[in-house]
């Protein structure tokens, strides 16, 4: 997939893209989730047990706030795969029916990453160029709720595009 970008084939790319988030990241369930998220989880209590990781040095605090990671990484990162995908689609695709692949995508990747401003961003710019317009800016608003504003660029952006919205103006290239 990557190698269709490289060298810009871009159809192919395209092609193997959305097979990838349709038939295997769109297909991970709950369970299946629970389920990595287990192992990983085994294998840092393992690596506790075994000594490789020193409790008393690394303290109790920390070794919680890394398991709660770890609980959370999973579910991260197929979110995340799947918002970074349907951001691409967003801004490289004008099929309607491809941007409403895209607009599920993202929509499980809210259901997996809650709050967070990028998969919102991305939600709010799909519906709009879907030509809904009324959610789309509620989104928008809701993305600026969650975004970090001492990131002044990124906030500066989403307020950016909250504006377009709301004077008909295009939000992608």
């Amino acid at each position: 997939m990557n190698y269709y970008k490289k060298t810009g084939e871009k159809k192919l790319y395209l092609k193997h893209v959305l097979t990838y988030a349709n038939t295997d990241l769109m297909k991970v369930t709950d369970s299946e989730i629970a389920e990595q998220t287990s192992k990983k989880i085994s294998a840092f209590e393992d690596a506790i047990k075994s000594g490789r990781i020193d409790t008393a040095k690394v303290g109790a605090k920390k070794l919680m706030k890394y398991r709660q990671e770890l609980s959370n990484s999973v579910k991260y990162k197929l979110g995340m795969d799947l918002n970074n995908i349907a951001w691409e689609v967003f801004e490289t695709v004008a099929d309607k029916a491809i941007l409403a692949d895209a607009l599920k995508w993202v929509t499980r990747s809210l259901e997996l990453c809650p709050n967070d401003s990028k998969p919102l961003d991305t939600y709010a710019n799909l519906l709009y160029r879907l030509g809904n317009k009324e959610k789309a800016i509620a989104a928008a608003e809701e993305t600026l709720k969650y975004s970090d504003k001492a990131n002044v660029e990124g906030y500066k952006y989403n307020e950016e595009i909250l504006r377009k919205m709301k004077a008909n103006e295009k939000t992608w290239k």
